[in-house]
């Protein structure tokens, strides 16, 4: 069918562990459950990646490592990185910003390969990081040291802003636009926060009468960058709009030829690349997906019902 035709980015996804380590507020990844296969499930990962990407390393050149938090077992994850460095692939991977404090981690992190990390700052904002239980992203001499240091091992960044929180003002939009453009940040996502059905946070605003829309997934009303809650310090409608004059400002034409020629996204010729090509496909989807709907609109057949 059709799904053959399609052309899908050339990255090939591994997955060792698949819990982050952290009790962020969400909860939406699978904090406390790692795919164990032996008594030393890390050890059994490292060896299974590393045959794995041996084999397919001549086909597929650049790798996912998509791990909740690739960091998580900083004893275990030096192991792999080490086995990772005579095979001589790129990938890049996400991990939670405190591992950007460990040098030997680093190190290895940069031998073995690794382009890009994908990094939660979710706020510059102090009691919004406590708020979403994340006051260690500010330890260790916080977020300007941990950037040297992933800059000083070319290492690129992806970073990810949370807005919507009880504690956030219309100034915290500015502020993180800024801050990426000037740390040259390879990408930046500026989302607006969503109470998936299951988390603590959902049962709160539920609890609170501030779910606009109480099943927003499958609510026909509700589409792509709406606002499913009521946010206390402005109105759903203007944080759905910050969260768009956000993108649209870092990923402008001026900022993305400044951010492009930065020296650590210019300094592999791979990654300066695409750097172009996939900050004009961002530039692109904030048009595309504004209010588009979830799922398929074309879609004429049955719906699955949800008691």
């Amino acid at each position: 069918g059709d799904f053959w035709k399609m052309t899908y980015h050339p990255a090939c996804l591994f997955v060792r562990l698949r819990h982050c380590g952290n009790g962020c507020i969400e909860r939406l990844c699978a904090c406390y459950r790692a795919l164990k296969t032996n008594d030393n499930p890390a050890q059994s990962g490292m060896s299974f990646s590393g045959n794995r990407l041996s084999v397919l390393g001549a086909e597929k050149r650049f790798f996912f490592f998509v791990d909740d938090n690739f960091a998580a077992d900083l004893v275990h994850t030096r192991d792999l990185l080490r086995a990772l460095i005579p095979l001589k692939i790129r990938w890049v991977t996400q991990m939670s910003i405190n591992a950007a404090h460990d040098e030997e981690f680093l190190h290895l992190l940069g031998q073995a390969g690794c382009q890009g990390v994908l990094i939660g700052f979710e706020s510059l904002n102090a009691g919004t990081l406590h708020e979403m239980h994340k006051d260690f992203n500010a330890a260790q001499g916080g977020y300007e040291r941990a950037i040297e240091n992933l800059r000083r091992h070319k290492i690129r960044i992806y970073a990810t802003f949370v807005f919507g929180y009880d504690s956030d003002t219309v100034d915290a939009f500015e502020e993180a636009v800024e801050f990426s453009k000037d740390h040259g940040f390879y990408i930046t996502a500026f989302n607006h926060l969503t109470p998936f059905p299951g988390t603590p946070l959902y049962s709160r605003l539920e609890r609170e009468n501030r779910l606009i829309f109480r099943r927003w997934w499958l609510d026909e009303g509700y589409s792509y960058n709406q606002i499913p809650f009521l946010p206390r310090g402005m109105t759903p409608e203007a944080l759905q709009e910050h969260c768009l004059d956000a993108r649209r400002s870092f990923y402008s034409l001026g900022s993305m030829l400044n951010r492009g020629f930065d020296r650590i996204n210019r300094s592999s010729a791979f990654m300066f690349r695409n750097f172009f090509v996939i900050n004009a496909m961002h530039r692109a989807e904030i048009r595309q997906r504004n209010r588009y709907p979830l799922g398929d609109e074309a879609w004429k057949g049955p719906y699955v019902n949800v008691t």
